[in-house]
């Protein structure tokens, strides 16, 4: 009996001991798995936290070589290629547009689209449409190009004196000394004061003082509701009009005079036509010029707008460095809050442009603002033959479809080669010259960060002040102070 009891116990023990042993072997393979699965999962946050990064970079570079003096507003990846080419960020935008060298050129994901010609018959001047010996008929009204000065072009017709004013006064203010160029309503139909304010401007005693030449064209327009088919309409109407107007002539072999020739296009908003005139504007000046394209309504200058810029060397000593093209500056608009395929109206430009499969190649890069663009104007000058082109193609009539046309040549890769252009530098919002604001009406700039509560003034990402404000009316509060300041400017001209 004593030893069954023995036997039992140390049966038991063994039991015990077997137990005890596959537990603890159970309790190895928990941990193994908890730190595999913590490891797992460490891993995964890792690559969100890196996708984040990259999701926060704010850097669109465009560059083919030798850009090493492009400014102070941005950071440029220095390797650069002859060619322009996208590559593709981990959100597919290319706000990264790398410059490589040619003997370490870095590859890179490239859209998918057909060849295009590169030769200027591709892009002919615009005035060939009209006729093959057609001449520039439109002379300013008032002013004088300055063709070794800097120029900004603005499309200005229709508005208040209160709108020239602004533009111009904040112009002069930030110390730029170059000529500004403007599109006006004719003259019949300028609203009150309109003239008289702009020939004062434009008088040889206030470009000596100030270092500002105001250059005044008039152009009468001719202009046909939307609606109603070909009923002609009263002015252009803010551009919600198709319009036709008399660019060219001929010289008359016989007498030397020149006959006005019919414009050649058809009717189209002034917001796409207006691109004609700043070409025949760019003809004005010397290559190495830098223009700004850029719209009045909702633009304010707080520093010379060409600050920092590289500008080209006149001094060139043969006729490859005179053919040599310049630098292309295009400013975009806040990713965070739109890109293309997020915003009804840019999809829609694009869509009714090119079709529908242009626009899903390009739907999730940032948009490019058409309104702001700043170049060399012998980049400029095939900048807007390209742009002019898109109309005779396309023949998009929508309001706003110049904005398709400037992201579909510059996401498509149109500009790539095109006699004139040696360089593109793309700008995200906050990043550069021009800072566009209209896609931040998501919440108050103040809240952005970009109004600096002190001073009003409108910055960068950088905390400096952005040196041209765009679509400064979006926001409630910078609208209302600039309101108020330009009622203070009326006050002290006296009108």
């Amino acid at each position: 009996m004593l030893r069954s009891k023995r036997r039992l116990s140390s049966s038991s023990q063994g039991n015990n001991t077997i137990g005890n042993s596959g537990s603890s072997n159970t309790r190895k393979r928990t941990v193994k798995i908890n730190a595999i699965r913590s490891a797992f999962f460490f891993l995964i946050l890792l690559s969100l936290i890196i996708l984040d990064i990259q999701r926060q970079k704010r850097y669109v570079v465009h560059n083919t070589p030798q850009n090493n003096q492009a400014g102070p507003y941005k950071k440029i990846e220095q390797t650069p290629p002859p060619v322009i080419h996208i590559v593709e960020s981990i959100e597919e935008a290319p706000m990264f547009i790398e410059t490589t060298d040619t003997k370490n050129e870095q590859k890179s994901e490239k859209i998918d689209t057909p060849a295009i010609e590169t030769s200027t018959d591709k892009f002919p001047t615009p005035s060939s449409m009209a006729h093959p010996d057609a001449m520039i008929n439109i002379h300013p009204e008032f002013g004088t190009h300055r063709s070794n000065h800097d120029a900004v072009f603005t499309f200005a017709e229709d508005y208040p004196v209160e709108t020239y004013v602004q533009f111009i006064s904040f112009l002069r203010k930030s110390g730029y000394q170059g000529d500004v160029v403007l599109s006006v309503s004719s003259r019949d139909k300028m609203k009150p004061g309109v003239e008289e304010y702009l020939r004062q401007q434009a008088k040889p005693d206030q470009v000596e003082i100030t270092g500002v030449s105001v250059v005044v064209y008039s152009v009468d327009w001719s202009c046909y509701s939307k609606k109603k088919g070909n009923e002609q309409v009263n002015g252009v109407r803010s551009g919600f009009t198709d319009c036709t107007t008399s660019l060219y002539g001929l010289k008359n072999e016989e007498n030397g005079t020149i006959e006005s020739l019919d414009d050649p296009r058809e009717p189209r908003p002034v917001a796409t036509a207006r691109y004609e005139l700043y070409w025949i504007w760019s003809l004005q000046y010397k290559r190495s010029s830098r223009i700004l394209l850029i719209d009045v309504r909702d633009t304010y200058f707080q520093l010379d707008p060409f600050q920092g810029l590289p500008k080209l060397d006149d001094d060139v000593t043969s006729s490859a460095e005179e053919k040599e093209g310049g630098i292309l500056h295009l400013y975009g608009e806040n990713h965070e809050a739109t890109s293309i395929s997020r915003s009804n109206y840019n999809r829609r430009w694009i869509e009714g442009a090119y079709g529908r499969q242009k626009m899903l190649q390009i739907k999730d890069k940032p948009v490019i603002c058409s309104g702001s663009t700043i170049g060399d104007a012998i980049a400029i000058e095939a900048y807007l033959r390209v742009m002019v082109k898109q109309f005779d193609i396309t023949k998009c009539k929508m309001t706003g479809c110049d904005q398709g046309f400037h992201n579909y040549i510059y996401y498509h890769n149109v500009l790539k080669d095109v006699p004139g252009i040696k360089n593109i530098i793309v700008y995200p919002q906050g990043e550069g010259a021009v800072n566009n604001l209209a896609a931040m009406r998501t919440k108050p700039l103040r809240e952005w960060g970009v109004l600096e509560k002190e001073t009003n003034k409108v910055l960068n990402w950088n905390g400096e002040p952005s040196p041209i404000v765009h679509q400064f009316d979006r926001d409630d509060e910078l609208k209302n102070i600039m309101k108020d300041k330009v009622k203070k400017l009326m006050v002290d001209i006296h009108l």
